[in-house]
């Protein structure tokens, strides 16, 4: 690593340490060369790499289902029910604080910043801690609200779903592994 002096690891694109893109030296930029049993002497030509981690680099599959939903559709959805409701002041402000918070975490995973990670980490924290607030509140409520806390319970569960589902791929996907260098 150009900044922190650390070893990079063979195929990762950023440091394990302090999260600098690793910059590839042209004169080193040549993949691992393979030998072959029956030409001993020679040096092939042609590169030789793992096919499962090629070919999942990039934004892609459920990765990029990630980016469109958090980018384009939650953003439209989110805003138009900000408008569309009669709510509180609170709750308008809360719809678009997790509005800002998932266009912000769908554009860095997009551009495959060095701050997507850290990032996620508090998007999903904030979910979980609203999903949690607000199955609390809706199990909280009085009786004759029944249709309101209903509601509350189901928007908290959605989001607490959502933030695990998500926070479970980004920690354990090849794909993840193969674009960022490494999982979160």
């Amino acid at each position: 690593c150009g900044k922190c002096g650390c070893e990079a690891k063979s195929g990762t694109r950023f440091c394990t340490r302090c999260d600098a893109e690793i910059e590839i030296d042209p004169r080193d930029s040549r993949a691992e060369l393979s030998l072959s049993a029956p030409e001993q002497g020679k040096v092939s030509d042609t590169p030789t790499t793992s096919g499962s981690q090629t070919d999942l680099s990039g934004i892609g599959g459920w990765l990029y289902f990630f980016c469109i939903r958090n980018t384009v559709l939650a953003p439209l959805f989110n805003t138009s029910a900000i408008f569309a409701s009669s709510t509180d002041l609170l709750t308008k402000t809360i719809f678009c604080l997790i509005v800002l918070l998932e266009f912000t975490a769908g554009v860095l995973v997009w551009r495959i910043s060095l701050r997507a990670f850290r990032f996620l980490k508090i998007y999903f924290g904030v979910l979980v801690f609203l999903g949690l607030a607000f199955i609390t509140i809706g199990g909280l409520s009085p009786e004759d609200a029944q249709g309101g806390s209903m509601s509350l319970i189901k928007f908290g569960s959605e989001e607490l779903l959502w933030a695990i589902g998500w926070y479970m791929y980004f920690r354990r996907s090849r794909r993840i592994k193969a674009t960022f260098g490494r999982n979160m």
